[in-house]
């Protein structure tokens, strides 16, 4: 498996995550450390996501030269 490769499936993987957290309840007798946590991973995803994508952009740009 080519790096572009595991590059798109960790991308795959992240965005699955960031469904996952966001379908999660949000029901308002949720503790707010539940709630807290839900969005710090939520988060974390996005910047994982947003550096995934700057990767694979960069790898796509270095195979057209």
């Amino acid at each position: 498996m080519t790096e572009l490769e595991q590059i798109e499936r960790d991308i795959t993987a992240v965005r699955d995550s960031i469904l996952i957290a966001m379908r999660a309840p949000d029901v308002g007798s949720l503790y707010a450390a539940f709630k807290t946590r839900r969005q710090a991973s939520l988060d974390l995803y996005r910047r994982d996501l947003a550096e995934l994508v700057v990767k694979r952009e960069d790898l796509r740009a270095l195979t057209r030269h």
